[in-house]
């Protein structure tokens, strides 16, 4: 658990065509977290590494989405294969963050990720502020990593004709 506020810088790399590229630096320089995810689809299984090279998975991010209009994804460590915890999005309302039984425990939206009544991290678009609480950071910094991609909120189900798309 983190015990005192850890910030992380993001690095996004943009000269990929067919991926979304993002680190996470932490305060010494260091590859905390780096994520390569396809632009075209939803993405069912991401992985999240330590670093470029991709050679130390740190967890696992799988999709449970039943409905175009229910996202909901599950986050495991990949050293232990345990569940951290579910994120969700519903069509019109804010994200849902609960626990691997479905215990609901906070919130989500484009600028921090509250557990319980307290804020548990803070995002921008060049910074995340992981705050203590009582979910694992490598959770929060997951559901903040993943937070932009604006295809993890969009539904490749076509309805009749249309793309659904989060409001």
């Amino acid at each position: 658990m983190v015990t005192q506020a850890v910030r992380y810088v993001v690095e996004r790399k943009s000269w990929s065509l067919r991926y979304h590229q993002v680190s996470a630096i932490n305060e010494t320089g260091e590859s905390a977290m780096f994520v390569r995810v396809r632009k075209t689809a939803e993405p069912q299984d991401t992985i999240l590494f330590r670093d470029e090279t991709q050679a130390q998975p740190i967890v696992r991010v799988l999709s449970r989405t039943v409905t175009f209009d229910h996202l909901q994804y599950e986050v495991f460590a990949c050293d232990t294969g345990q569940s951290l915890g579910i994120f969700a999005k519903a069509f019109g309302t804010p994200g849902r963050v609960m626990s691997s039984g479905f215990d609901e425990l906070g919130q989500f939206d484009d600028r921090e990720i509250r557990i319980g009544d307290r804020i548990a991290a803070t995002m921008t678009r060049d910074l995340i502020e992981i705050l203590p609480a009582k979910v694992d950071p490598r959770f929060l910094l997951a559901l903040a990593l993943l937070r932009p991609f604006r295809q993890m909120w969009v539904s490749t189900t076509r309805t009749n004709g249309w793309r659904r798309r989060w409001a």
